[in-house]
């Protein structure tokens, strides 16, 4: 993908995340994608009472399989925004559907600040997503948890928002086990966020 068309993927306003797009995003997952969901990897989830009953919130979630977007927003039952690698965007009809539904373009090796920018409208919008964030900063081939890049207690602190720690697993028979932590809420500074959200995962993932 040229830096042009990527910059044009992750770039997008606060208004691109309208309570419109929002209502379009859960139709999706309650009618699409969790009926198939529930067919193909039975989910199960602990913990939904820690999820924030409204919006706008962040989502710091360990990464395993590439359907983890799409059981992150079957656990929180939230309009979800997403960061997606740039390469998905290089498909012309994957990245009108990845737009439409509200996730943006990221350049994993050189973050932009259109990217940083459009996370922050994400949650400044008026449509209360959430944001999801794997610091991880990409699947884990083990299930394993693995060093947690730095980013989401800046955010969170920059917003003043709660950040919802998750943990996905999967057993032997193929089942998704997601955990829900506690909530990390009314904390100033980011390092704090940060050592809080590791300390979180790594217990739940285990």
């Amino acid at each position: 993908m040229r830096s042009g068309a990527a910059e044009r993927y992750s770039s997008c306003p606060p208004e691109h995340f309208s309570t419109w797009r929002a209502c379009c995003n859960l139709i999706v997952l309650r009618f699409i994608c969790r009926p198939i969901l529930m067919l193909t990897y039975r989910p199960k989830v602990f913990g939904r009472q820690h999820v924030p009953k409204s919006g706008p919130f962040i989502i710091a979630s360990n990464h395993i399989d590439m359907f983890d977007p799409i059981i992150v927003a079957h656990a929180v039952d939230h309009p979800v925004a997403f960061f997606a690698k740039k390469e998905l965007f290089r498909i012309p009809l994957l990245r009108s559907l990845l737009r439409f539904l509200g996730s943006f373009a990221l350049d994993r090796d050189r973050p932009g600040a259109g990217t940083l920018k459009t996370a922050l409208n994400v949650l400044r919008s008026g449509g209360k997503w959430a944001l999801c964030m794997f610091p991880e900063g990409t699947r884990s081939r083990t299930g394993k948890l693995l060093p947690l890049r730095r980013g989401v207690g800046a955010i969170a602190v920059r917003t003043g928002l709660p950040v919802v720690p998750i943990a996905i697993r999967r057993t032997s028979s193929g089942r998704f086990i997601v955990t829900i932590g506690e909530t990390i809420s009314a904390i100033a500074d980011p390092d704090l966020v940060q050592a809080r959200m590791e300390e979180l995962l790594t217990s739940l993932a285990l």
